[in-house]
């Protein structure tokens, strides 16, 4: 019994990659098109104080408020200000991370309560979702749905 459990997380967890590579590949059409939504140049400008002057990154995005929010997606928007030189890519590595991330937490979930079928019809459903495209293709609050 254990192993037939394990042998199923194992099938799943392949096709929650192979799903997520092919979500990756959808994020990713048209990059060279897209600009960076101007609410993120602060986030941009922190991540990049960060990396050139070590200062530790104390605020992220302005609110509809007025305030600034905590230094969450500047953490999120780091690895891509490190590895590329194009701002047009520094949000993808930190959005695809949590895109990959929530379509193995689906599986989980719905593996643990309606089994391992269900589970990658889940992660199918919602990573080639219009909305789970749009998530995993940007770290900003507001989704933009086409």
């Amino acid at each position: 019994m254990h192993e037939k459990r394990l042998l199923d997380l194992s099938r799943g967890t392949a096709y929650v990659l192979v799903f997520a590579a092919l979500g990756v590949v959808l994020i990713l059409q048209g990059w060279r098109a897209r600009i960076p939504n101007f609410d993120m140049l602060t986030t941009i400008d922190a991540a990049a104080q960060f990396i050139d002057h070590g200062k530790l990154p104390q605020t992220s995005v302005v609110t509809s408020f007025g305030s600034f929010t905590p230094p969450g997606l500047t953490w999120f928007m780091l690895p891509g200000v490190l590895l590329f030189h194009d701002p047009r890519l520094f949000e993808y590595v930190g959005s695809i991370f949590l895109y990959v991330g929530t379509l193995l937490g689906i599986f989980l979930i719905a593996r643990r309560y309606f089994g391992p079928r269900c589970a990658v019809v889940a992660v199918a459903l919602y990573g080639f979702s219009e909305l789970g495209l749009s998530i995993g293709s940007t770290l900003f609050h507001r989704y933009p749905i086409h």
